[in-house]
């Protein structure tokens, strides 16, 4: 079997994908960028098609044989292997590019504020990479960071000295031909590079609270000191808010590579000098000593934020804390706050003017329905787990909350096992509540519209088949409004996508319960929304208003953007 075939011109890479990453590389580096275009690539290299079905680069050898780029003829083969071995626990360095193939699949595990670093000494082979992948949006928010050439190390060592809310690289990608003296080697080097960045920072860190106070600016700051995706929406939201509401707002959360860093958040509060700060899912205290004692601080928390005694311990003296559910107020009066520091409000919208469409928006998560997925493994918890997918499998689309108690006894009597502590009865009762019951109740829907005209959004999609047409991303971006939008919830009140898109017009589509009004939070009136119980309910309340703007959509538009945007929120709690 051939290692390779030559490839026919019209499956050869996008000509363009070189131009794309050299462009995005040259915003943060420069000289990296006009090394790898200047770059000559070795004699008869050219991109070939491998045994896994890939395209990777080979040239002849002097001896006769092939050169392979990342010495692999499988690229894709060999890098699932490599990445799925690799511990995500900090930002990554990876000495050597290769195909490519191991750093998308590490860019791919990373979170938000997660980057990977390479040093490719080989320019000519960081060329070749670079038209085999296009990195350039990942090189743009700086997700990847590339040094080439024999300067690469000093350059990855000015970048992090300069760009000081990078943290250093914590862990390397050990390629298969690495000896131990290699990785011993670049791992003391790797070291020593992050004791040095830790030392300059920790000075910085040091000359920024030692300066003198500086006089309270009109703007306000919006913090989210931890890496949260919630946290960091949320940040997003109430600082268009302050904006809209004619407030001065400055914005920060740990939302990319160049945020993770503490001096990063220092930076932003030194530079602005901030009268009032919002921290969100933060108190005053978890700030280490950057804000100043005579600012306005308001610790608000995502609705599902858990109220814990760190946050109680956070908080200062004078703060004022906002809560999104009344579960989240009645802990933190439990937990000793005074009553009259506690605002609780409502979700909020976002209003776009987004591009109009005919379709409907579902906005679920698919979750992974494996009992493994909620830390299940012992076999009779798995039984249990199963039985009471099987008793609830028929009426999926009609699951409450409160069905789990009586389908759960069931399941104990089917499969002949009693769990007698009340503490493993809780535990497996709630692991089956919050991810097999909303992962069984959002597919029965989505599956049931499948040849529906809809658009999907959601986490847990990427690994259900039958969703893969319709499924767009996790959050829509704002840039439509749909004719709908649909809420699922096994008993959870409304998110701030599904007032989103009503705000844009969407008509607002609520699953209830049989003979009780829609759970609205107390935003809008049950005459501004479709309640459906059912999937032939949802079907029939779409159809009625599929196809463009409605009454009952137009309604509820007008009643958001009046009383229910963030700039009305930010505008009680704060003030103009």
């Amino acid at each position: 079997m051939p290692d390779h075939l030559t490839l026919a011109p019209h499956t050869l890479p996008d000509p363009g994908t070189l131009d794309r990453n050299l462009a995005a590389l040259r915003e943060f580096s420069p000289d990296d960028a006009a090394e790898l275009r200047d770059c000559e690539l070795p004699t008869g290299a050219r991109l070939v098609s491998t045994r896994d079905g890939s395209l990777n680069f080979t040239w002849p050898a002097p001896d006769g044989g092939a050169v392979w780029l990342g010495r692999t003829s499988l690229p894709l083969a060999r890098a699932a292997g490599l990445v799925e071995a690799f511990q995500i626990d900090g930002n990554a360095l990876v000495v050597g590019i290769g195909p490519g193939e191991e750093v998308v699949g590490l860019l791919r595990r990373m979170p938000a504020h997660g980057c990977v670093f390479v040093i490719e000494p080989n320019v000519a082979e960081a060329a070749m990479a670079l038209q085999r992948r296009d990195f350039a949006e990942e090189l743009r928010f700086g997700r990847l960071v590339l040094t080439v050439g024999v300067s690469a190390w000093e350059r990855l060592r000015r970048f992090l000295l300069h760009r000081q809310g990078y943290l250093p690289p914590l862990r390397i990608l050990c390629w298969p031909w690495f000896t131990r003296g290699d990785v011993h080697e670049l791992t003391t080097r790797m070291t020593a590079l992050a004791g040095e960045v830790s030392r300059a920072r920790a000075a910085e860190l040091r000359r920024l609270r030692d300066s003198p106070p500086r006089a309270h600016s009109s703007v306000v700051a919006v913090i989210s000191p931890t890496a949260d995706e919630s946290a960091s929406q949320l940040v997003r939201r109430l600082a268009w808010g302050l904006g809209a509401a004619g407030r001065s707002a400055v914005a920060f959360a740990v939302d990319r590579p160049a945020h993770a860093d503490t001096l990063a958040c220092a930076r932003v509060l030194h530079e602005a000098s901030p009268g009032e700060i919002v921290l969100v899912n933060a108190g005053r205290n978890d700030m280490a000593g950057l804000i100043d004692g005579n600012a306005r601080v308001v610790t608000w928390l995502t609705s599902s934020a858990a109220p814990t005694p760190q946050l109680r311990e956070g908080l200062g003296s004078d703060d004022r804390l906002v809560v999104m559910h009344p579960s989240q107020r009645t802990a933190i009066e439990a937990a000793g706050v005074d009553a009259r520091r506690i605002v609780q409000v409502t979700p909020a919208a976002w209003p776009n003017e987004g591009s109009p469409s005919r379709s409907l928006l579902v906005i679920a998560d698919g979750g992974d329905d494996r009992p493994a997925a909620a830390g299940l493994h012992l076999a009779s918890h798995v039984a249990l787990w199963e039985a009471v997918r099987e008793i609830l499998r028929s009426r999926a689309d009609q699951i409450w909350a409160d069905d789990l108690e009586s389908a759960l006894r069931r399941a104990e009597h089917r499969c002949g096992i009693r769990m007698g502590e009340p503490d493993v009865h809780a535990g497996v009762s709630g692991r089956i509540g919050r991810v097999l019951l909303p992962a069984m109740l959002n597919r029965a829907y989505v599956e049931a519209l499948l040849d529906d005209d809809i658009e999907l959004y959601g986490y847990g999609w990427s690994g259900v088949p039958t969703a893969a047409r319709v499924w767009r991303g996790h959050r829509p971006d704002g840039r439509t409004a749909f004719a709908a939008v649909v809420h699922l919830s096994i008993d959870a009140g409304l998110t701030c996508e599904w007032l989103d898109a009503v705000a844009d017009g969407a008509a607002p589509l609520i699953r209830t319960r049989p003979g009780r009004p829609p759970q609205t939070d107390g935003i809008l009136s049950a005459g501004d929304v479709l309640s459906f119980g059912t999937v032939g309910e949802l079907r029939r309340a779409w159809h009625a208003v599929r196809g463009g703007r409605s009454e009952v959509g137009e309604r509820a538009r007008a009643h958001i953007r009046a009383r229910h945007t963030w700039a009305q929120r930010v505008a009680d709690v704060i003030g103009r």
